[in-house]
C-alpha cells in the first residue's frame, strides 16, 4: 500500500500510532484494516512504513503502525488511491500465514 500512496521513496518510521480493528471475518477485518491506513494517509498525511502485529486473529488486528508524514520534498505524488473495494477481495489461509488479493480503487 505504500508503494500506491508513495511509490519507491522511501519511508522514515518516525512516527507511530496505533491502530486497532475488529470485524466479522478475516476478509473484513482485512479490508477494515486497509481503510484505516488510507484513512490515516488522507487525513493526516500519514505514510505508513511498517506495522508491528500486536494481536491478530480473523476478527481482530491490534498493533503499531510506524511510519511519518508526507513530505513533498522526498516522497513521489502518485495517483489518488480512491478506496480499498470490497471488489475481488478474497483470503486464503495458508500454513504460515495467508495470502490476499485486494483491489484499490484509484
Amino acid at each position: 500500500m505504500r508503494e500506491l500512496l508513495v511509490g519507491a521513496s522511501p519511508v522514515i518510521p518516525s512516527d507511530r500510532r496505533t491502530i486497532a480493528v475488529t470485524d466479522t471475518n478475516a476478509a473484513e477485518t482485512l479490508l477494515h484494516f486497509l481503510r484505516e491506513l488510507l484513512f490515516a494517509f488522507e487525513s493526516d498525511g500519514f505514510v505508513p512504513a511498517r506495522f508491528e502485529v500486536g494481536r491478530a486473529d480473523e476478527q481482530h488486528v491490534r498493533g503499531v503502525l510506524h511510519g511519518e508524514r508526507f513530505d513533498p520534498t522526498r516522497h513521489e505524488t502518485q495517483p489518488e488511491v480512491k478506496a480499498v473495494t470490497r471488489h475481488g477481495l478474497w483470503l486464503e489461509p495458508l500454513e504460515s500465514g495467508w495470502r490476499a488479493e485486494v483491489v484499490f480503487d484509484v
